[in-house]
């Protein structure tokens, strides 16, 4: 893990109170992380720096997968991300506040 991982995996447990797992050891295309935030969405997060892009089992893993996966390069991508989670999950609940 390096520190671009470290920079996001605190955003979001310092900064939103999300839960956050590393998958980054699982591999065979699994994403970096697992993000839970309040009410019970969980997002899977890969972690990218530089131009780099998915690999081949990566690629093959998304497209089999039939829920989000987030590409982040950078702690104030984690933020965005973050912030829009936070505002999605209010409309929906009618513009209460999570948190």
């Amino acid at each position: 893990m390096d520190q671009t991982h470290d920079e996001i995996r605190r955003v979001f447990r310092e900064e939103f109170g999300f839960s956050w797992a590393d998958l980054s050891t699982v591999g065979k295309g699994v994403p970096d992380g697992l993000l839970g935030c309040p009410p019970g969405v969980n997002v899977l997060v890969e972690i990218k720096t530089g131009r780099a892009k998915l690999n081949e089992a990566q690629e093959r893993f998304a497209d089999e997968w039939q829920g989000p996966i987030i590409v982040l390069r950078s702690a104030d991508e984690a933020r965005d991300l973050g912030h829009a989670l936070l505002r999605q999950l209010s409309d929906s609940m009618g513009g209460q506040t999570i948190q």
